[in-house]
């Protein structure tokens, strides 16, 4: 058997250590062998791995060879390095409001809210095409120029009446709901005073149809003339409400 003088103290305890100029003797049955230092390696993907010893002319000497770790053995070294990178990561990171993002990406990049929009859209899934333009929504936004900040589900006012502001922190969509539901309260209040009602409940259905593009006017401005229909103007507005007034005249024919 071949051991390192330590090795032979560490087994053979009762074993002399030499002394002045008594020179160390390996037990019976025992070979001495010189150490050696193993060679470099990269310790993320290998390792070093004692050989036979090389049988020289002054004795054994010890012999190294480097060899790839195991898949048992990259798995803790790979774990404790992604668990690092997250650590630097989460240090790194930098907290911000969804308002601030959306401005970043437009001061840095020119990407407006209509470019992420369109982005989701395209989509195809529809339930994570839905939750992402929930989630999108969840910033107070202008839809248009001249219209006013809305949020979650096109909401412009909280509850309380007070107006959506660009300022306003983002809402969860259970919030968004909530918001929604309420507006549909006080709506279905006005929807019962309106004249279109009124025409429903006698049978006047094609003047409620005619009555639709009534609802035109946006910030003041008459959504139905050309000249508010430039760039970030409300055509969509009279659009909507002309696709809209069709198929409630489709549906009487």
């Amino acid at each position: 058997m071949y051991l390192l003088v330590v090795q032979v103290f560490v087994r053979i305890p009762s074993t002399a250590a030499p002394s002045g100029s008594i020179p160390f003797e390996a037990p019976e049955q025992y070979e001495l062998v010189a150490p050696a230092n193993p060679p470099a390696f990269i310790q993320a993907t290998h390792k070093a791995a004692e050989l036979a010893p090389l049988e020289t002319e002054d004795g054994y000497l010890q012999q190294w060879e480097v060899v790839p770790l195991s898949d048992e053995e990259l798995a803790p070294l790979e774990a404790e390095h992604l668990a690092a990178e997250q650590v630097a990561r989460d240090a790194a990171r930098v907290n911000v409001t969804k308002r601030q993002a959306l401005l970043a990406l437009f001061d840095m990049k020119a990407i407006k809210n209509e470019d992420i929009e369109a982005q989701i859209i395209l989509i195809p899934d529809d339930f994570d095409r839905y939750r992402a333009l929930v989630d999108l929504q969840g910033s107070a936004a202008i839809p248009t120029q001249g219209d006013v900040p809305t949020i979650g589900y096109g909401s412009t006012v909280y509850e309380d009446g007070t107006r959506m502001t660009l300022a306003d922190p983002p809402i969860s969509k259970e919030r968004a709901l909530q918001i929604v539901r309420d507006h549909k309260s006080k709506d279905e209040a006005m929807f019962r005073a309106s004249s279109m009602r009124r025409h429903l409940l006698n049978g006047g259905y094609l003047q409620a149809c005619n009555a639709l593009p009534a609802w035109r006017k946006q910030a003041d401005r008459d959504c139905s003339l050309p000249q508010n229909w430039v760039p970030k103007g409300c055509k969509d507005v009279w659009t909507r409400l002309l696709e809209r007034q069709a198929k409630c005249l489709g549906e009487q024919s």
